[in-house]
């Protein structure tokens, strides 16, 4: 794939065109979404997961306290960049 060049793209399209590519993108997340990285944050979350079990199986006391590895999280994904972060109960900040 070669160098976008922006000046030329953004005289072939008009702005009611690039505001629905933007606007796609915000629904969908970015158009340049690659699997590879999904696969990668999935292994991060498994990785996680894995490490936080081996400290409850070996480190964290019967309640499944003091386990010094902390709880897992979802790592970031691109396309949750562009939506506002929701507050525990679900809905939005």
């Amino acid at each position: 794939m070669g160098r976008i060049d922006v000046r030329r793209m953004l005289s072939e399209i008009t702005s009611r065109e690039w505001a629905m590519w933007r606007a796609y993108e915000m629904a969908t997340g970015p158009l340049d979404q690659d699997v590879s990285n999904e696969a990668l944050a999935a292994i991060h979350e498994q990785l996680q997961a894995l490490n936080y079990s081996f400290g409850q199986a070996n480190f964290a006391d019967k309640d499944g306290k003091d386990n010094p590895i902390p709880a897992p999280t979802d790592f970031p994904r691109a396309r949750n960049w562009h939506r506002r972060p929701q507050d525990d109960d679900g809905s939005d900040s």
